[in-house]
């Protein structure tokens, strides 16, 4: 779990100040490379963190 919810916050950190998330983002700079906002980027973000929580639930203690 450790290693899939790491990924939360560097998709949350490449969201701009608006907290838009463009679709695609430079892998060295962070700067967003395509259309924002894009509605899949936040639908996507939106299920893996409902999918984490589910999960973590899941776990004992």
């Amino acid at each position: 779990m450790q290693h899939k919810g790491a990924s939360l916050p560097i998709a949350t950190a490449h969201a701009l100040p608006s907290g838009v998330m463009a679709e695609q983002v430079d892998p060295t700079t962070g700067a967003p490379l395509s259309v924002s906002p894009l509605t899949w980027s936040h639908a996507t973000l939106a299920l893996a963190v409902r999918e984490f929580v589910a999960r973590q639930q899941e776990l004992p203690g």
